[in-house]
């Protein structure tokens, strides 16, 4: 195990932002085409590259605590401009981002 499971998405905003990213992975390999065949050799990462990657990645773009903040402040905005009334607090940062300036927080 690589560790990172166990550093990250302890809330609600990082697992939201995990299971996007692993969605998009996902798809990219079904689109792919290897579903039924192993990966080619030449593109398949070491778990060391992809855990310094993701490391290097969230250091220094999350290291105020923000990992998926903002994603999932974005996601309960379009719900709520789709009409789910989420009640979930967004920043105005967010709302002016997505277009959206009716903002209750």
């Amino acid at each position: 195990s690589s560790g990172i499971n166990a550093e990250y998405g302890g809330t609600i905003e990082e697992a939201f932002l995990l299971m996007f990213y692993l969605h998009a992975v996902c798809k990219v390999y079904v689109s792919a085409g290897y579903t039924h065949r192993p990966v080619p050799k030449q593109f398949v990462l070491s778990s060391d590259i992809i855990e310094k990657s993701v490391r290097d990645t969230l250091a220094n773009n999350f290291a105020d605590g923000s990992f998926g903040v903002k994603d999932f402040q974005a996601m309960a905005l379009e719900l709520d401009k789709e009409g789910m009334c989420t009640g979930y607090p967004y920043s105005e940062e967010v709302s002016q981002l997505l277009g959206w300036h009716d903002v209750d927080s």
